[in-house]
């Protein structure tokens, strides 16, 4: 559930972006923010207990398997992070690990070479600014 609310989020902030170019009115803009906050309150009501089926540690290791969970099942993450998880904590792991021996860990997921890239990158960020993870959800999406 956890996944799907993240995509959502993720759709959503296109969403923005895209009518932030356009010259929409603004009340087209606030009618559009009341149907998500909607959509969410309605997401609270049905699942108030809502939580993830991809196991991890910590924040970091939640970000990994939320990038790796697309276009994957989390069955299919769950078996990759079980053995990288006993040895990725936080960025600096996955940059020793180095990106073509992080890629072949997890070689198994769908698009593994891209989202391989795609984690390394966010690795290199945040090694520099660890603030980003516990930072507001503006700063993680911007992450690659």
């Amino acid at each position: 559930m956890f996944c799907l609310c993240f995509q959502l989020l993720l759709y959503i902030k296109t969403f923005f972006i895209k009518i932030s170019s356009l010259n929409f009115s603004l009340d087209v803009f606030f009618m559009a923010k009341k149907n998500i906050d909607f959509i969410f309150q309605t997401l609270d009501k049905l699942y108030p207990n809502a939580d993830t089926e991809l196991k991890y540690q910590n924040g970091f290791q939640l970000l990994l398997a939320v990038i790796m969970s697309a276009q994957a099942t989390d069955k299919q993450v769950n078996k990759v992070t079980d053995k990288l998880f006993k040895i990725v904590f936080e960025p600096r792991d996955v940059l020793e690990m180095g990106l073509d021996k992080f890629t072949k860990a997890i070689s198994s997921i769908n698009y593994y070479k891209t989202k391989a890239k795609n984690i390394y990158a966010t690795c290199e960020i945040l090694d520099k600014n660890p603030e980003i993870l516990s930072s507001d959800l503006k700063s993680l999406t911007t992450l690659p």
